[in-house]
Order: C-alpha cells, then structure tokens, then sequence
C-alpha cells in the first residue's frame, strides 16, 4: 500500500514539474526565417516574435556582406541590419528600444539580400511576417 501511495505521489509530482516547465515557454511565440535567393544562400534573417528578435546572418565567406530591412506598414524603412563575414550576425530587439520595439498584432516586411560596396542589393527575398504575442 505505501509503495502505491508513493508512487501515486511520484506521479503527481512528474506532472507538477511539467506543467511549470510548460507555463515557463511562450506559447504564443512565432519563428520565421528566410534566406537570399542566390544557389547556395548566403544569408538569412529570422524573426522571433517573442521579444521581436530580428537577426541577420552571413553564412559564407563570399566577399558579400548580408543586409536586413524591416518595413512599416505603410512601406517605409523602419531600420536595416547587416551582417559582414561568414557566421557573423547582427541582432536587434524590443529591449533595445525605439524603432527596434514592433508594436503588436502588426504586419512588418522583412528583405533580405547580399550586399556590397558596389552592390546594393542582389539574390533578395523578401516575407511579410505578423508579430503577434
């Protein structure tokens, strides 16, 4: 009897610690990520809604730089990020303020392309992604 009521108990307890695990990780936390349409992508952006996360990477080293642009809804630039070398990335967040705080349930666009001095832009892609915590 007091091997079932332990076990019981043990099994409670599991279930207990699981549900605290659980309630810890957002639920409602979207990722997102798109990559420069040249063959072999040489960067990506991705976007993690929770905390509004945007990071670039450059993931070869090909004499191109990667660069991110968010827009507004209304089209306009709400701030770029780019990325120099391979496995080098540059992040923004909503804790770093201004125009890097996403207001909620909002579509932004996101592009991605490579970039250098004589470049602007080549092998872009682009997505609208909705930032909704």
């Amino acid at each position: 009897m007091r091997f079932m009521r332990a076990r019981g108990m043990l099994g409670a307890t599991a279930a207990a610690a699981a549900l605290v695990c659980l309630a810890g990780t957002p639920s409602y936390a979207d990722s997102h990520s798109l990559q420069t349409d040249d063959g072999d992508p040489g960067g990506k952006v991705t976007f993690e809604t929770y905390g509004d996360v945007v990071t670039a990477r450059d993931q070869e080293a090909d004499g191109w730089a990667v660069k991110v642009w968010v827009y507004n809804p209304n089209g306009s630039v709400r701030y770029t990020l780019q990325a120099s070398g391979n496995g080098d990335t540059a992040t923004a967040r909503a804790s770093d303020g201004g125009s890097h705080d996403l207001a909620e349930n909002t579509t932004y666009k996101f592009r991605v392309c490579l970039h250098r001095s004589t470049v602007e832009a080549a092998y872009c892609d682009e997505a609208a992604w909705l930032n909704a915590n």
